[in-house]
């Protein structure tokens, strides 16, 4: 009889807790009264007067601006400190000139960063929060393009500062002694500051006027020395400015400035430098001056085009020494005094190759080109070849060690493969080898094997 008056008992309502709520009255002044006192402090700091400050007392203003939506208010404040304290140095700066001016930059630019890592500590909250959420600029980051603009693009100093390194670059190339230490700090300064700084405000023009100075030592070179001399002129050169980038330059500049060097002393000068003309490099091959082509190959290697050039001019000059050979009718009146001048060619061309140019395959391949040309010229190249195997494989090689006989031996086959009328060769060599035979005059098995 109970439980239907049970199920009729309403049911009580679950407990909730309701989070405490606390409403924080702010003073209506707190955002005013907050910023002077971090504008004080970076008015002191700014000053070098930071060591009676409380910096725990200003970290804890600074966080609650942030805290209390206040950022922008800090953010802004912040900017308009950093911008007043600037054009104070810009006065100051502009008083001094020359090598003064860039020792009092420096100076100031070491003042600044202190005071701006100070700085960015106290607000390394608003860093943390305000800045990343708005998509600004974080303190240090700031500070860095505020001084750009407003110190190194100024009116006052842009078209004093980076003009009066260069001249300083300028009175080195020339001979003078220049305090490096002062351009390598400035130089560090506008590589801290970021972005395209360095290569915008020093680096770009820096490589115009490098242009402007070779474009005239070059003239000046061409008209003074030989191209021997010219092109140590221009290894010292290279050396030189490699040097000066060490000493004081960014790294990244280097490719650029052996660019412009290789430009002007080289590329616009190619044609002389490759000629016959003042000992150029055809002179050079003729007179088998192995340290000049070295030195000149090494040089010209980078330069586009050159190599292709210096192919063909060391090409045309092989071939035209063989054809004059192979046509040459004092040449022709032994096998031996034949293919002797030929490995003695070969060698000559072999040598330079090795020693000049480094081996390279692009020049052993111009050699075996020209060969190939002019031993064909003549059609009796076959049989002096064979004559002359047979000359001293009749006389067992007198005179040879065996390593030395087969090195001949390797020689003259190598001749044997320019030839294209290689059946010609073979039916003069089977009719020298039967002469051989029938006389008993035949070499070695050895020897005569390694031939066929």
């Amino acid at each position: 009889a109970r439980a239907p008056a049970m199920a009729s008992m309403p049911r009580k309502k679950a407990w909730k807790i309701e989070p405490f709520r606390h409403k924080v009255d702010i003073d209506p002044g707190f955002g005013e009264n907050a910023w002077k006192l971090l504008e004080k402090g970076m008015v002191e700091i700014f000053s070098k007067n930071a060591s009676g400050l409380s910096f725990e007392q200003l970290y804890r203003n600074a966080y609650n601006m942030v805290l209390h939506k206040f950022g922008p208010m800090l953010y802004e404040g912040l900017q308009a400190t950093v911008r007043k304290h600037l054009q104070g140095g810009v006065e100051r700066l502009g008083q001094e000139n020359g090598e003064a001016l860039l020792r009092q930059l420096h100076q100031e630019w070491c003042d600044y960063t202190r005071a701006m890592q100070m700085i960015r500590d106290i607000l390394m909250y608003m860093d943390r929060t305000y800045v990343k959420q708005h998509g600004k600029m974080p303190v240090q980051e700031l500070g860095s393009e505020m001084w750009l603009e407003g110190v190194m693009r100024s009116g006052e100093l842009q078209p004093r500062v980076c003009p009066q390194i260069i001249a300083m670059v300028a009175e080195e190339r020339a001979g003078g002694l220049v305090d490096r230490e002062l351009i390598k700090c400035s130089v560090a300064m506008m590589v801290q500051l970021g972005g395209k700084a360095y290569a915008q405000e020093l680096e770009e023009p820096l490589l115009e006027a490098s242009a402007q100075h070779f474009v005239q030592l070059a003239g000046r070179l061409m008209e003074e020395c030989s191209v021997s001399d010219y092109v140590r002129r221009v290894e010292g050169v290279l050396a030189e400015e490699k040097g000066r980038v060490r000493a004081y330059l960014d790294p990244a500049t280097e490719p650029k400035l052996v660019a412009v060097i290789e430009g002007e002393l080289l590329a616009k000068r190619l044609d002389a430098l490759l000629g016959v003309d003042r000992g150029g490099f055809e002179a050079m091959i003729a007179d088998d001056r192995l340290e000049d082509l070295q030195r000149m190959h090494g040089l010209l290697l980078g330069i586009p085009g050159a190599q292709g050039r210096m192919k063909e001019i060391f090409y045309n000059l092989v071939y035209a020494q063989g054809e004059r050979f192979v046509n040459d009718q004092t040449n022709l009146e032994t096998s031996t005094s034949y293919v002797a001048g030929l490995l003695d060619l070969k060698r000559k061309y072999d040598r330079i190759v090795a020693k000049s140019f480094g081996g390279s395959k692009v020049f052993g391949a111009a050699i075996q080109r020209a060969f190939e040309g002019f031993m064909n010229l003549n059609p009796v190249s076959p049989e002096h070849v064979s004559l002359f195997l047979d000359e001293h494989l009749r006389q067992g090689f007198k005179g040879m060690s065996d390593g030395e006989a087969e090195a001949l031996i390797d020689q003259a086959m190598l001749l044997f493969r320019y030839l294209e009328d290689k059946d010609v060769f073979e039916k003069y060599f089977k009719q020298h080898l039967a002469r051989r035979l029938l006389s008993s005059k035949a070499a070695n098995e050895e020897q005569e094997l390694s031939i066929i």
